[in-house]
This record gives C-alpha cells, sequence and structure tokens, in this order.
C-alpha cells in the first residue's frame, strides 16, 4: 500500500460513525458474527451485512487505481 492509498484511508477511517466503526471492530478484529454483532448493537443482521457491504464498497473504491480498471479502448 503507498502512501496516498494509507492517507485515504486513514480519512475513510476517521470519518466512521459510531455504528460503523463498532461493527468493523467486531466483525474484523473481534470475530463477532453478524448476528453477534447486531445483538449487541441491538440493530437487525440485515443491517449489519448491510453496513458491511456499504463500508467494503467504500473502502475498495478509495484504494481503486481507475487507470487500471478503465477498459481499453480499440485503435
Amino acid at each position: 500500500m503507498v502512501n496516498h492509498e494509507v492517507a485515504r484511508l486513514h480519512e475513510f477511517l476517521k470519518a466512521l460513525n459510531r455504528i460503523e466503526w463498532y461493527t468493523l471492530v467486531f466483525f474484523y478484529l473481534e470475530h463477532l458474527t453478524t448476528t453477534e454483532i447486531g445483538l449487541v448493537l441491538n440493530l437487525p443482521e440485515n443491517r449489519i451485512r448491510l453496513i458491511l457491504q456499504k463500508l467494503r464498497n467504500k473502502a475498495a473504491s478509495l484504494l481503486a487505481r481507475p487507470a487500471e480498471f478503465a477498459p481499453q479502448r480499440p485503435e
């Protein structure tokens, strides 16, 4: 990971709200299931899954390098 990616990821993490932060911590660091996280945060399991998916997508878009993924135009 290069410095600009680290900086973008740092800003991403700083911008998380409390529920998003705890969801990430419980899932990736504490290894809780989405069901367990929902019980702890008093949210439906489906909501936890949606939060995780949203955060994964946002993190991936921050780290993506558009030039590498852009389709090549035939000449």
